[in-house]
Formats: C-alpha cells, sequence, structure tokens
C-alpha cells in the first residue's frame, strides 16, 4: 500500500571542495510500505507451484570448471552481451569472465603486472559495458573489456570504502558504517571528472558509531540512472540520484522481531550481529528493483537467510519464503541469494547440477531444460545458473 510515513531523518550535503555547507532533508513525499509478515513462510524442499507463474525465460547455465576457473563464491554477478562475469571476493578474489552458455573466456588475476591486482574489494559493470573493479589498498578503480581486455585505472580519494557503483562519471562509495576517519558518513559521490567529492550522505551518530565497532557495509543496487541504498541497521530504502537528491522510497514493515528504534545504543562493545542472532531480531539485508518487482532479502531466525517478492503493480508480497534445510539448500534454496544480473533478468547460484534437480523434480518444464546435461556435468565444481524473468 501507499501512504505517508514520518521520517524524522536529515542529513548535511557537504561540498569537499569549498567552504559552502548546505543543509538539505531527505524528500519524504509518500513512500510504499511494504509489510512482510515473517511468522509464515512456504517451506519446502521443492519448487512451490505457485512460483511457477512469476517466471519466464527460465534457463540454466553450467560455468565450465577448468583450473584456472574455479569459483568458491559467487559475491556479484553481471550479465552483459554475451558475457557472464562473476566477481569471487574470498576464494578467487578476482573476477571470471564466461560466455553466455558457460564456457570460460578469461579471468582478471591477482598480481604486480598491469591490469593485475593485489587484493579486490567490490566489482561492477558500468553502463559502457566495463568491468571495473576496486583494489582496497592502491585506492584504484581499475577498468577493463568485457573480455579481460585492460583499460585503464582511476585514482579515488583518501576513503576507507568498501563497496562502489558508478553512473556515468560519478562513483557511488560506501563506506562502512563506524570510520571515523571519513567524517562520520556512510556513503559518497564522487565525480572523476574534476576529481571532487560531490556530496558526504547519510551521517552517522557519534554515539552508534562507537558501539559498531566492526563496521557494516550494505549493498547498493543502480535502478533507473538512481541508487537505492539503505544504511546499516535500517529498515528505509533511499533513491539516490548523481547530484546527491535523496528520497525515501520503501519502508520494510516486518510481522514479528522487528529491530527496535535506537538498536545500536542498547548494545556496546559486541559485535551486533551476535546481539541480533542472540534475540532473534530479523534485519533487511538487500533490497533489488526491477521494473515490476522488489527483491527483499532478509535474516530471521538464527541468522537464517529468507526471500521475500513484491510485486509494484498489485502492491503485495506474492512469495516469502526460507531455506529450512543448510544442509541441502542453504543460501542455495532456489529464489535464495538472487542476483539481479540486468534489467528484469535475476539469477541464482546452485553449487552443480545435482541441486536443482532434486529441488526441480515435481516441475516438468524444469526438468526438460536439466535432463540437457550430460551425466558427467553433473558433479562439476564449478555452480550452475539459474536465470530469469521475474514478469
Amino acid at each position: 500500500m501507499k501512504c505517508p510515513y514520518n521520517l524524522f531523518f536529515a542529513f548535511f550535503l557537504l561540498s569537499c571542495g569549498g567552504a559552502k555547507t548546505a543543509k538539505q532533508p531527505v524528500d519524504i513525499n509518500p513512500v510504499t510500505v511494504i509489510e512482510i509478515d515473517n511468522s509464515v513462510f512456504e517451506y519446502g524442499q521443492q519448487f512451490p507451484a505457485a512460483v511457477d507463474s512469476l517466471l519466464t525465460d527460465l534457463e540454466f547455465i553450467p560455468l565450465e570448471t577448468r583450473p584456472e576457473s574455479l569459483i568458491g563464491m559467487v559475491t556479484k554477478l553481471f550479465i552483459r552481451g554475451n558475457r557472464i562475469v562473476v566477481f569471487d571476493k574470498f576464494q578467487a578474489n578476482g573476477v571470471l569472465i564466461f560466455d553466455r552458455n558457460g564456457k570460460y573466456v578469461n579471468k582478471i588475476r591477482s598480481g604486480k603486472g598491469p591490469g593485475e591486482h593485489t587484493e579486490l574489494i567490490d566489482c561492477f559493470v558500468n553502463e559502457k559495458g566495463h568491468i571495473e573493479t576496486y583494489e582496497i589498498f592502491t585506492r584504484k578503480i581499475r577498468e577493463y573489456t568485457l573480455d579481460g581486455g585492460f583499460l585503464g585505472d582511476k585514482q579515488l580519494p583518501s576513503l576507507y570504502q568498501e563497496g562502489f557503483v558508478s553512473i556515468g562519471d560519478v562513483y557511488f562509495l560506501e563506506s562502512p558504517f563506524k570510520r571515523k576517519p571519513n567524517g562520520l558518513y556512510n556513503l559518497f559521490l564522487y565525480n572523476q571528472l574534476t576529481g571532487k567529492i560531490t556530496a558526504n550522505l547519510f551521517p552517522c551518530n557519534p554515539e552508534d558509531t562507537e558501539k559498531d565497532i566492526f563496521g557494516t557495509s550494505h549493498p547498493m543496487v543502480v535502478y533507473q540512472s538512481r541508487v537505492n541504498y539503505s544504511m546499516p541497521y535500517n529498515d528505509t530504502v533511499f533513491s539516490v540520484d548523481t547530484s546527491g537528491n535523496v528520497q525515501a522510497r520503501y519502508v520494510i514493515k516486518y510481522a514479528e522481531n522487528a529491530l527496535p528504534t535506537g538498536f545500536l545504543s542498547k548494545y556496546k562493545g559486541i559485535n551486533p550481529f551476535e546481539a541480533i542472532v542472540e534475540n532473534n531480531y530479523v534485519i533487511t539485508a538487500q533490497v533489488q528493483e526491477s521494473e515490476n518487482h522488489l527483491v527483499i532479502d532478509y535474516i530471521f531466525n538464527q541468522n537464517t537467510p529468507y526471500t521475500a517478492i513484491y510485486d509494484k503493480r498489485t502492491k503485495e508480497v506474492v512469495f516469502n519464503s526460507g531455506a529450512n534445510d543448510g544442509r541441502l539448500f542453504g543460501d542455495f534454496h532456489f529464489l535464495m541469494g538472487l542476483h539481479k544480473v540486468s534489467s528484469n533478468v535475476f539469477a541464482t547460484v546452485y553449487p552443480h547440477i545435482d541441486y536443482p534437480m532434486l529441488y526441480f523434480n515435481n516441475n516438468a518444464r524444469m526438468m526438460k531444460q536439466l535432463e540437457r546435461f550430460p551425466v558427467e556435468d553433473k558433479s562439476m565444481s564449478n555452480p550452475v545458473l539459474a536465470l530469469f524473468r521475474l514478469e
């Protein structure tokens, strides 16, 4: 439903290149309140028939397994043209490139040569269709073609940031919640042409910053030339444009165990996630948006991941599910840990082909596709992608 929602929140938009300071409140025009009943779920180890009608153009793509293409975890996933771009932050600490059929093409690897990196912290595919990576120690954005060809690099300002996206010449730089040297802000806008930070957004409460000793970051999602962003421990989704204008767009309301107001002030010197697990609070992990849907990943029930799908046309939650068998599915439960890869196309990741074959064995449409893969591929080491559109 749509309704006015009073947000007692303001931010300072500061120009780092001059003395002028402007105060501007967040646009609090009526926002959409999304109510999620996290007391009732559609559990099950098989594909829910009710979800089948949501999906179109579903296909499975096994990613080729070679010694140089091994993937530990799919941190981010992009599809542009005939290329699948996989960012593995932890095991490979690199970017692997496959063609649209899953055949390995190239890898942006670690090293000290031109175009190589020491440690990547984030990855993005920009509007030009170029791969961009961020190296934390040098604070450089490196740019590559979709085949992995090195194009050059850009030096970022001396800020501690853990995530980025870009729209045109503007970089949105996300900082962990607690970093004092950054001036107690969560989000910075940096113009690469002028070399200046043009906006400091979402100030941290100094007292809360001291409590969040580990620092917390949230993913940013680009939608219609704006960035959807939510601060840590906050269930409001804001939309930010390249000029630094902020609008509150969505508020997620949970039926049970929502985070209390002033959550961080109640805990001192401990990891906030320990308090969340101990008290069984629910937190919003990520909100992704397509033309007609929101995909809301949240964490509840002893750090278990859940996903809800909200239809923007009917203004209702059309799917809400959690992974109830971590031994078999865990984060690989279908509709868990979704990646928006382009436009209205989403993907979920399975560790190998056996997983979807078990899960979809009650759905003839899915099984017809899965049976195309030869037996020897069913124990492959690299993941299998399930791509689909949410219509």
